[in-house]
């Protein structure tokens, strides 16, 4: 039996805004001149940071909405 596996992995490439040299478009910063690249690669961890500060955010509202609920009935 032979088993075969055909991967192809797709890159875009860009251009760095400061050096103009092409860049993957999944990298943080130029591997050329070190620009930070936050419209691609660098975005992507700041939006899960975000997310992930959406939800914290979102459990505290969610216990704040609950210690109230339980103080309101005891006090009934």
């Amino acid at each position: 039996m032979i088993v075969r596996f055909d991967i192809e992995v797709r890159v875009a490439y860009i251009r760095c805004p400061e050096c103009g040299e092409q860049v993957s478009s999944k990298a943080y910063n130029c591997p050329h001149c070190g620009c930070p690249m936050p419209l691609f690669g660098g975005g992507k961890a700041k939006a899960k940071k975000h997310a992930v500060l959406a939800g914290v955010g979102c459990l505290g509202l969610i216990a704040v909405i609950a210690a109230a609920y339980l103080l309101v009935t005891r006090v009934l």
